[in-house]
């Protein structure tokens, strides 16, 4: 399973979204209509998932399923330091 594939599960359990309605392109906040807890379970959820603080990302940089993927599969890109 890649890793936008186990995202995307992720996102789908949690939120009650059809899998096939979260791809790359969408949107946290407007297009999966995430508020601020739903981002945070997600951010937790993610940390969890994949092995790292989740203090140490600029979340604000994350804003579509996109974003999340390339995040996790180059983190240097968007970490603090």
């Amino acid at each position: 399973m890649t890793i936008q594939e186990r995202i995307v599960k992720m996102l789908s359990a949690n939120l009650g979204i059809s899998e096939s309605d979260i791809t790359a392109d969408r949107s946290f906040a407007d297009d999966l209509k995430m508020d601020s807890l739903d981002k945070f379970d997600m951010i937790v959820e993610v940390g969890d998932e994949f092995g790292f603080d989740p203090d140490t990302v600029n979340w604000g940089e994350i804003r579509t399923v996109g974003d999340l993927t390339a995040f996790i599969t180059h983190p240097l890109k968007s970490r603090k330091f």
